[in-house]
């Protein structure tokens, strides 16, 4: 069988992905860092914007030379 890879991921598999816990995580969304959606009681993270701010965090450390 074929691997599907998801197109949006819930919080905790998200926070598990980024390799942060999932008070940081919400901490990100609310500051505007990472946009989530909300489906129903539910809110998730597209696997676009997980690599989205992958990236802008990289280039953050590579300007300032520490994490963002």
């Amino acid at each position: 069988m074929d691997h599907i890879t998801p197109l949006r991921y819930d919080i905790p598999t998200a926070a598990k992905v980024l390799g942060c816990s999932r008070a940081h995580l919400y901490t990100r969304i609310s500051s505007g860092a990472i946009a989530a959606q909300k489906d129903g009681a539910r809110r998730y993270i597209s696997a676009a914007e997980l690599q989205r701010y992958v990236v802008a965090c990289d280039v953050a450390s590579e300007r300032t030379g520490s994490p963002a």
